[in-house]
This record gives structure tokens, sequence and C-alpha cells, in this order.
């Protein structure tokens, strides 16, 4: 996979960078976090939460710690750019997905995340897409997310039925919509019909926009996660309508990911020897948070 000079650049400043702690390797990412001193976290913690156990407090200080933000998307990408490991790529976008789900954004009481869920399906998370599935407000009622909303509610929808019809799907799109994003709807509109031309146009329109979307991060654009999700999409709903991958170099499509991450995981308990196993099972299984379920 080639990337632009740009990103090259941008991945080496970051890994060498060590106040963003790219150059860390999983577990000396999980190890730091262990070591800090979260005793006014705990604090801030105990306050808003005054009958929970220690033990919670500090899991709770701890895991967000390591939930990190984007930071496993952007150390991740920013590694497999300058030592082309997928191994290492997945097992960062594992710990990606399940840290968001976590600490995912509500909208009026609904849950609305689809770039996470995305992901998990780019690189065959099945655990992480049972929990979105689970989790998830389906379909969306108060959330004015526009496209992105739409877009929610259509994956969400063939995920439960693969059967599902055209007409059965909001699918329209605005001027404003972003290129990438309004290719991403047509992506599916072209799946459901089992259009072969209009899928691989839709796929390709989603590549080459997908690029050039202003991001914070370029990190966070150089590979096209939204793609990949929606091609595996495509395999899980409709197996029998034959898909090819982009071949081409210049996207932002990683086929060594694509092929690597089929059905399997890489994430496990051996990653966190030093966490409570409550913890790590939130993270590795997505088991329920004990607060969650203390009713």
């Amino acid at each position: 996979m080639h990337f632009p000079k740009s990103y090259i650049d941008y991945a080496s400043e970051s890994i060498g960078n060590p106040n963003l702690e790219a150059s860390l390797t999983f577990g000396e990412f999980i190890a730091l976090c262990m070591e800090r001193d979260p005793s006014r976290a705990i604090e801030n913690q105990r306050r808003k939460h005054p009958d929970w156990p220690s033990e919670w407090l500090e899991g709770r200080v701890r895991l967000r710690w390591i939930c990190d933000g984007n930071g496993w998307l952007i150390r991740g990408v920013s590694r497999r750019i300058l030592s082309g490991d997928v191994d290492e790529l997945q097992l960062f976008l594992e710990m990606h997905v399940r840290s968001r789900f976590h600490w995912y954004y509500k909208n009026d009481e609904e849950y609305t995340e689809i770039w996470e869920l995305l992901t998990a399906l780019a690189i065959d998370d099945h655990v992480t897409t049972k929990g979105h599935l689970k989790t998830a407000t389906f379909p969306l009622v108060k959330s004015r997310g526009g496209e992105a909303a739409r877009l929610f509610n259509a994956v969400h929808q063939l995920l439960r039925d693969p059967e599902t019809s055209i007409e059965h799907l909001d699918l329209h799109t605005t001027k404003s919509c972003a290129t990438w994003l309004c290719a991403c709807l047509e992506f599916i509109s072209a799946l459901v019909r089992r259009s072969q031309n209009d899928v691989e146009i839709a796929l390709n329109a989603i590549l080459t926009g997908y690029r050039r979307t202003p991001q914070i991060n370029l990190m966070e654009k150089a590979i096209a996660f939204c793609a990949h999700g929606l091609f595996r999409l495509g395999h899980l709903t409709a197996p029998e309508f034959v898909i090819e991958p982009p071949t081409e170099p210049s996207l932002p499509w990683d086929a060594a990911l694509y092929k690597a991450s089929k059905d399997r995981q890489i994430i496990s308990h051996e990653h966190f020897s030093n966490l409570p196993k409550w913890l790590v099972s939130s993270i590795v299984d997505l088991k329920p948070l004990p607060w969650e379920t203390r009713n």
C-alpha cells in the first residue's frame, strides 16, 4: 500500500514525538496507563459516584485512560504506514472500536455511533458488531444526523434483515452532503439492488472522496475504514453477490488488512496482564461494566 509523502512525514513525526506516545507498542501503552497515579482522578470520580467501591472508581479512571479517544486508531495507522505490520494495525483497531463502544456519544439519549461499527465490520470484529446491534438505538428517531443517521439506519437494517428491499430504506442525500458520504449511501443502494456496476462506482467514489475530506488528523483518513466496512457488509448480507475489492494502490484501501482480518480476532486477555479481570472482560469480550449492571 502506497501513501503520499505527507502521510509518511506525519507518521514519522508522530512516532518520533514522545509527547504523542505513538512510538509505544500495545503493551507499553497499557503499562503506561497502569503506572500513572490515579489518585486525583479517583477523587473526582468519587464526588460524582460517592457510593461506588474503590475498585470501580479506579477501574473507570484507568479505562478512560486506556480508551484514549481516537488514539488507538491514529497510533495504529501511523505505525502501519512506517512498519507495514498488518497484525499490529488490526490489534490497535480492535482496541479502538471496543474503547469507543464504552465511551460513545449520545444525542438525545440515542446511541448513534456508526463509524466505529463500520470499522468493526472492516476488520470483521464479530464481538463489537454484535455489541453495537445489541446496544444501538434502532431505528433512530430523535437524531438529526442527516446522511450519517440515514447511513446508521441502513447499515443496522441490513445487518438485522439482509433481505430488506430498497423501498424500506431512506437513502436520500442533500446537496451539502460530502461526496464520500453520499457515496456510502449510494453503495448501500447499489448493494440492495444487486447492481455490480453501481457498487463499483460508489466504492471508488468513497475512496477518492474520503482522502479529500478535511480531518483533524491525517491518520484518520489515511485508510477509508468506512469503505472497508461497507464492503464487508456486502459480503455479510449478500454472500451470493460477487463484489471484487479495489486494486488501485493510490486509493485509501488497505488490501493486506482486508485479507488478513477475515474471521479472526487478535486482541485477548493476555494483552492486559495487570488489569482487573472484570475490566479486561469489558474490553476483550465487551462484557457490561459493573456499574452498568448494578440494578
